[in-house]
């Protein structure tokens, strides 16, 4: 720097990369710097996070940051840029709300404890220590500034609200909140006598619900407490609220009830849900709030779900769900890794066994259905199939999976085959429909603890009478019935003869219901 002396005494500006300008009385001249790299990638960041600090915080200005920081800045201080100045020490390159200083002083902090967030009235009751240890005092004033700290935007504050006694402060009408994604501030302040300016203020203090965020939420019809069992990933326990904005710690080592007659239930993990079971209870959600992390499903009871097969989450292993469900799609949807389905309700899946997964190992699906299909594009590890409804399913018995112990179909199907032909470890066949079943053998092993058979073929298909005597023969010499202990084969079937006398006096003292022609 320069001072320049003569005719040149009054200019201004910049010429190149010399600048004049005025220093007291004397005019200068010096010359001005160039950055090597004026957009590098901190100044870079260092523009941006200022300007989201601008952007974020600028609806605080008038009521938060000029009453309680401007009373505490030093001459010629700004409150707004002291502001921005320490939330973007705070934050250094990234802006996030939960580093956000709200305000600064040394007054007594407000430690918050607890939040209860209540879905139907979108009320939120916060909680915080009134015991002071410091130069807090039970008349305080208390004021929360409240974050949604997902999607980095203000949800609401409300100033000077209660005074530090009060233990806890009621928000109503938090419509915004949509999940276990809070970030509150609180901090106590005091009044000049004459109240017109903020004479001391403590450091604000945040209070995370986190890290666990919200993944699954539904409705819950159920007259009665209701009960789960959850996981995350990693196996760790859940946290969920049943209504009434409290949560409770859930695992699976044992189903927990909940604490009320629930309204809704709302789920929430630390890193995604992968475990869900429920017994006997009434919800009500579509397929696709599943979260996308699940891999067994358990849901019995009234449910009334819905939704398309589409809709499960691709990594789903179990899928097992009982009540008044109305769900539809096609089997080509079904989760390539899926080793479970059962499903009951007033379906209306369609497709073709083909689509099954081949790594399925029990099909159960209830409903006005319309599966097709041969039984041989059945997968060799199938040891269930059940499938009700207007179902078109051919094939032969022979074609059934070696190792299924359960065979039950209905609707207009056109199976054919002989008993003879049914895998060695069934212990339950029921077929109807206008299957062509015909012909047994004498001399075909069935399983111990067989439980039920009923073969009602179309009419002109069926056993003759040698062949239903047969066929009882054979089922007497089972060691031992469980379940049902149903045998009907009357229907197109022929009359047995006496031949099998011997044979159903066997099975019924067994406990064997039998009924022929």
């Amino acid at each position: 720097m320069a001072i320049v002396k003569g005719v040149f005494t009054s200019i201004s500006g910049k010429l190149g990369n010399t600048i004049y300008c005025k220093s007291g009385s004397n005019q200068v001249i010096k010359s001005g710097f160039v950055p090597h790299n004026p957009k590098s990638q901190s100044q870079v960041s260092d523009r941006s996070l200022f300007a989201t600090i601008n952007t974020q915080f600028k609806i605080l200005n008038d009521d938060i940051i000029q009453p309680f920081w401007k009373p505490f800045m030093r001459k010629n201080k700004k409150a707004w840029s002291s502001f921005i100045s320490s939330n973007k020490k705070s934050m250094v390159d990234v802006f996030d709300v939960r580093k956000a200083i709200i305000t600064k002083g040394s007054l007594e902090g407000v430690q918050i404890y607890n939040v209860e967030f209540n879905e139907i009235s979108k009320t939120l009751d916060i909680y915080w220590n009134t015991n002071t240890i410091q130069n807090g005092n039970p008349d305080d004033d208390i004021s929360f500034v409240i974050f949604d700290h997902v999607y980095q935007h203000l949800i609401a504050y409300d100033l000077k609200c209660a005074i530090r006694s009060d233990n806890h402060y009621l928000f109503t009408s938090i419509d915004d909140f949509s999940g276990n994604n809070l970030t509150i501030f609180a901090f106590a302040s005091i009044d000049s006598a004459s109240g017109l300016k903020i004479v001391q203020v403590s450091s604000s203090t945040s209070f995370d619900i986190d890290p666990y965020l919200l993944v699954m939420s539904f409705i819950d019809n159920a007259s009665d407490t209701s009960s789960i069992q959850l996981k995350d990933v990693d196996g760790n326990a859940c946290k969920v609220d049943f209504g009434d904005g409290k949560l409770q710690d859930i695992s699976t080592i044992s189903e927990t009830e909940s604490l009320i007659v629930p309204s809704f239930i709302k789920i929430y993990s630390l890193n995604g849900l992968s475990y869900f079971k429920s017994s006997n209870n009434n919800f009500s959600f579509s397929l696709s709030d599943l979260p996308s992390s699940l891999t067994y499903f358990y849901c019995t009871g009234s449910n009334t779900i819905n939704g398309s097969l589409s809709d499960l989450p691709s990594s789903l292993t179990y899928f097992y769900c009982t009540g008044s469900n109305t769900i539809n799609g096609s089997l080509s949807d079904l989760p390539s890794v899926l080793t479970y389905f059962l499903c009951t309700g007033s379906n209306t899946i369609s497709g073709s066994l083909s689509d099954l997964p081949s790594v399925l190992s029990s099909f159960l699906c209830y409903g006005s259905n319309t599966i097709s299909g041969s039984l041989s594009d059945l997968s060799s590890v199938l040891t269930y199939f059940l499938c009700t409804g207007s179902n078109t399913i051919s094939g032969s018995l022979s074609a059934l999976p070696s190792f299924l112990l359960t065979f039950r179909c209905s609707g207009s199907n056109t199976i054919s085959g002989s008993l003879s032909d049914l895998p060695l470890s069934l212990t339950t066949f029921r077929c109807s429909g206008s299957n062509t079943i015909s012909g047994y053998s004498l001399g075909h092993v069935f399983s111990n603890n067989f439980q039920y058979i009923l073969s009602l073929p179309s009419s002109g298909s069926g056993l003759d009478s040698s062949e239903v005597d047969n066929l009882l023969i054979d089922l007497s010499q089972v060691p031992t019935w469980s379940g049902s202990k149903i045998v009907n084969i009357a229907g197109n079937n022929a009359a047995r003869t006496s031949a099998s006398d011997s044979a159903v006096a066997i099975l019924v003292s067994k406990g064997v219901s039998v009924t022929t022609n």
